[in-house]
């Protein structure tokens, strides 16, 4: 995997919106020579929360992120059974109430988890 994968993945996305380096730097709440200093593979994003953000603001897929390898880790582990219909509210709650992610980025990941989750079940 290219070592600066995800910050030409920034400075491509930036670009399709024909933003500046300092209007990102703007929108996201950083200088201008941060941006840069990702873009160019200088500095990486060690906050999940940083790359959250940055992904929301240039509506960045989460496949794309993944395949860069800064995809949102999951908490929910498909090898533990399944013991009924309250642990799969309390997951959605605890998805709702500890991302950190965009209303609508959080509302579609969740709706993938209730989705695979309700499959998972069906085999049961």
């Amino acid at each position: 995997m290219d070592s600066n994968a995800f910050g030409k993945l920034v400075r491509y996305y930036r670009k399709q919106r024909r933003w500046t380096q300092g209007e990102l730097a703007e929108r996201w709440g950083f200088t201008r020579e941060y941006v840069s200093q990702i873009e160019r593979g200088k500095r990486k994003l060690d906050k999940q929360e940083q790359v959250s953000r940055l992904a929301d603001i240039l509506n960045i897929p989460e496949e794309r992120l993944e395949a860069v390898g800064k995809g949102v880790p999951r908490r929910f582990d498909a090898t533990k059974p399944l013991e009924g219909g309250d642990l799969l509210l309390q997951q959605m709650s605890d998805r709702l109430s500890v991302t950190s992610l965009g209303k609508e980025r959080a509302m579609k990941r969740l709706q993938r988890e209730i989705v695979g989750t309700l499959e998972r079940m069906k085999g049961i």
